[in-house]
């Protein structure tokens, strides 16, 4: 009898562990869902770097489909215009963004301040990868209403 308790005991706790991950990775996909406009971006060393008021008008558009839509804006002729969206496939898993673009996969933590703020930090090698530190250049979403 004790043992059977243990081994109930032991499947739960591994039960409640793995759904803990699952957690993660459905709260994260549940809010990363939707239209995000770029506030903010900073270097490897947290130091705030200029954005052009136009590229701030790009729209983020990321979907269930395990796709995102970037609608690009750009300085052409001295106006700032619409130039283009670009279709990119995704895959999330816990705290990561994984980016398929061609041949090209970049990785990317992803953080939640609050519901509608999205920290996208790029992964740029495998020290930084395993020990999480700021790993590189970190972009700030804001949620578009």
């Amino acid at each position: 009898m004790k043992k059977l308790i243990a081994l109930v005991g032991l499947i739960a706790l591994t039960l409640s562990c793995s759904s803990e991950s699952e957690k993660s990775t459905n709260k994260n996909k549940e809010l990363i869902y939707g239209s995000w406009k770029l506030t903010k971006r900073l270097d490897e060393n947290g130091k705030s770097l200029d954005i052009d008021e136009c590229s701030k008008k790009g729209t983020l558009i990321i979907k269930p489909t395990g796709t995102y839509d970037y609608i690009n804006f750009e300085i052409i002729n001295g106006e700032c215009k619409e130039n283009g969206t670009k279709t990119t496939r995704f895959d999330l898993t816990d705290d990561r963004m994984i980016i398929y673009d061609g041949d090209y996969q970049k990785q990317a933590w992803i953080n939640f301040p609050d519901e509608n703020t999205f920290e996208f930090t790029e992964i740029v090698d495998e020290v930084n990868e395993v020990s999480g530190e700021f790993p590189g250049i970190k972009d700030v979403w804001k949620r578009a209403f």
